[in-house]
């Protein structure tokens, strides 16, 4: 798991992306939702269906 982390860790060096989501969203694969929670919000990421 310490690859995955490294990956993770330098994200904004290698990719110009600050956060998982903004590459997320940055990469078009997936569709991201926010929902909102009674104490914050939640983030809905899954990929995009090819119809």
């Amino acid at each position: 798991m310490a690859a995955a982390t490294d990956a993770l860790t330098d994200r904004e060096v290698r990719y110009g992306e600050e956060s998982l989501k903004a590459l997320v969203l940055k990469s078009g694969l997936c569709e991201v939702a926010e929902e909102v929670l009674p104490r914050g919000t939640r983030t809905l990421i899954r990929p995009r269906s090819d119809s």
